[in-house]
């Protein structure tokens, strides 16, 4: 629901726009031995690092742009912070530069999600969009990240080559241009006194707006090497309808739905795993973490970086074909939640490594890599030895 703006005291208000602003209030779920910790939740995985999302370690909010639902071609940028008045049982969600928000638009936001508008994307005027793009491409003049390349492989061996360093962002210093895959788009955020996105702009790329860019370009531009090819692929197969995400979502829901029943758990995953399986690109490792993202929690995705994990602090010596035996063995206890244990304990051990993440300054993400855990972990060993 939305709030009024907050009034008074200043830090009652986390980091106040200079604009027009509105503030949603999301309330948090009852339930669990502790409050909901926000900083927890969201730095928790890599993906809080990579642009055009920002944590602001400062004021302990997520910042990041979000599309309208009654407008895709309109971004705002949302902060969301404990609520001030309500920490730890609701969030506030502060989106910048809006004057007023629909109904549409708010649920959206508070991820009331409403129905992909699946007809509506064969309708949309692709060529023209692949022309702002490849515009702005070629306007802008920052390198972009480097991401890593190879060869086309699906097989589960080649995947496992996707390890911590698949965390690494190329965030560099906070204030500079936040530059990367994710970051472009043909619509411009208001950014004033945000701290770390002064200089940004952009939101993530909708299909539509990938469907036909060049693959050469969008290659080298974003140094993707062979994921170029596939992630156009997928981006026109959303785009004409051979790749559905309202029957995905509509699949998954099954699954939510009946949390405790395992079995209908199970079957519900393999029937998106197949459905999955039919993209190019997504191998074994690959729909499990996208599983995992939609909420299947009883499969770990496995990967170089968890046989490391399994032999540094369960003594166990795993390999690609023996590592999911090994997972059930120590996690299978706590079904159907076998890979949030895995991740509590994986990423309490980087927090160990690198310290409390949480609190790290955007410019020292770059640290947070295999080469550097490594040398942590060489330094450790020379120091007990």
């Amino acid at each position: 629901m939305p709030i009024p703006n907050p009034t008074g005291d200043p830090a009652a208000s986390p980091q106040p726009h200079a604009g027009p602003r509105v503030e949603l209030e999301l309330p948090l779920p009852p339930g669990g031995a502790a409050p909901f910790d926000l900083a927890a939740a969201v730095c928790s995985h890599g993906l809080f690092m990579m642009a055009p999302n920002r944590w602001d370690p400062a004021a302990r909010a997520l910042v990041r742009p979000l599309r309208l639902a009654s407008d895709r071609s309109v971004s705002l940028l949302a902060r969301v912070s404990a609520h001030p008045e309500r920490p730890g049982t609701a969030l506030l969600v502060a989106v910048e530069g809006a004057g007023a928000l629909s109904s549409l638009d708010q649920d959206y936001i508070l991820s009331r999600t409403p129905p992909i508008r699946e007809r509506e994307r064969k309708r949309s005027k692709r060529q023209c969009v692949c022309v702002k793009l490849e515009t702005r491409f070629a306007e802008d003049k920052l390198e972009g990240p480097t991401l890593a390349s190879g060869t086309s492989n699906d097989s589960p061996q080649s995947e496992t080559n996707e390890d911590l360093s698949s965390l690494h962002s190329a965030a560099s210093e906070t204030g500079s241009k936040c530059d990367s895959l994710l970051s472009f788009n043909t619509s411009e955020l208001s950014l004033n006194n945000v701290p770390g996105l002064e200089d940004c702009i952009g939101d993530f790329p909708t299909p539509e707006e990938l469907a036909n860019l060049d693959e050469d370009l969008l290659a080298k531009r974003c140094s993707l090497g062979y994921r170029a090819k596939r992630i156009l692929m997928l981006a026109r197969g959303i785009v004409e309808g051979k790749v559905s995400l309202q029957r995905l979502e509509e699949m998954c829901k099954i699954s939510v739905q009946a949390a405790e029943e395992v079995s209908t758990i199970e079957s519900t995953y393999e029937r998106l795993n197949i459905e999955l399986s039919a993209i190019s690109g997504f191998g074994p490792f690959t729909r499990a973490n996208v599983l995992m993202c939609m909420g299947f929690n009883h499969t770990i995705p496995a990967d170089a970086e968890t046989i490391r994990h399994l032999k540094q602090i369960h003594k166990r010596a795993s390999t690609i074909s023996s590592v999911h035996q090994e997972l059930d063995k120590i996690y299978g206890k706590y079904a159907p939640f076998q890979f949030l244990s895995y991740w509590f304990e994986l990423w309490g051990f980087y927090d160990k490594q690198f310290g409390k993440i949480s609190d790290m300054e955007p410019s020292n993400y770059r640290l947070f890599t295999a080469s550097h855990l490594k040398k942590a972990k060489n330094i450790e060993a020379s120091r007990t030895g």
